[in-house]
């Protein structure tokens, strides 16, 4: 985690110092995108998973709450710099801002049963851990309830990315000036520090996939909440914090899902293969939903 954090922010950065060539552009972001995988959730939900059994959901939860603290300041700190210092200094004001305080805390406290706090011996620790079990991978490539939640994990992020990601636009689009869909933007953000934790306290008390599915399905209410500018700002607050409630539970319910039915032998890589789903979904997902604002005009079809 430590070199992919520092490297992910000086790609970033980099990004906002690009001399205007197309090439150099979209190099620097594939590099971004390759690099970023090692901050990406398989990380945190690995030494998670790892350290919690009765309330594993929550533990989950509450690590994950960072995306959406991150929902709450960015978007409204990101137009703050744009309008201060530029859209290319900002990128290196983002970049580098938080690679650093980051790749301290990783190396000082991120460990799992594989790699002892710092100052323990590596020997008194490899004692102390308790034995895992689970599916290879290869058994877990073959397993239905896993290939169900997969399905299910590229399909809402096909369309949760691509609203998430356009949620500006789709605000502008109603009637919101730029500088207000920031901030509505980080609403949606504190909606899933709740969303978060609630499902965590939930899925480690009552049927994880039901819960899931309830999840996964609320959000059809704020879509359509959103299809119409004449519901007015209270409706389209309502609707993003619905969606804000629910998005940060998609990546949670995942990682909860594949340990309850992988086991904790080889999370990393069957997670990761989940994870691969999510950057396939919210990819295609994003993509899409520009192509279909270019053709017809709005989101609405979306």
């Amino acid at each position: 985690a430590v070199p992919s954090l520092l490297l992910t922010g000086i790609t970033l950065a980099m990004i906002g110092l690009a001399n205007g060539s197309m090439w150099q552009w979209m190099g620097l972001w594939f590099l971004y995108g390759t690099l970023s995988l090692g901050i990406k959730a398989t990380v945190w939900t690995t030494a998670v998973s790892n350290r919690f059994k009765t309330s594993r959901g929550l533990a989950l939860g509450t690590i994950l709450c960072g995306t959406a603290i991150a929902q709450i300041i960015v978007p409204p700190l990101t137009q703050f710099l744009i309008d201060s210092v530029g859209w290319r200094l900002a990128y290196v004001w983002l970049g580098l801002g938080w690679s650093i305080p980051c790749c301290l805390l990783a190396y000082f406290f991120l460990h799992d049963r594989k790699t002892p706090p710092i100052g323990t011996p590596s020997t008194e620790h490899r004692a102390a851990a308790e034995p895992v079990y689970g599916l290879t991978l290869r058994q877990a490539l073959r397993s239905v309830p896993l290939i169900r939640i997969g399905l299910a994990t590229l399909l809402t992020m096909f369309i949760g990315t691509a609203i998430l990601i356009h949620q500006v636009p789709i605000l502008t689009a109603l009637g919101t000036s730029r500088s207000e869909a920031a901030w509505l933007a980080s609403l949606a953000g504190m909606a899933g520090i709740a969303g978060k934790l609630l499902t965590g306290v939930m899925v480690d008390r009552w049927n994880a996939s039901m819960i899931a599915a309830i999840s996964l399905t609320v959000p059809a209410i704020a879509y359509f909440l959103l299809m119409d500018a004449s519901y007015g700002l209270p409706v389209q607050i309502v609707a993003l914090m619905i969606i804000g409630y629910t998005a940060g539970t998609k990546l949670q319910l995942t990682a909860y899902l594949t340990a309850k039915y992988a086991g904790l032998a080889h999370y990393g890589k069957i997670f990761g293969v989940m994870t691969s789903l999510v950057g396939i979904g919210g990819g295609i997902g994003s993509t899409a939903a520009g192509a279909i604002f270019d053709t017809f005009g709005d989101y609405v079809p979306l």
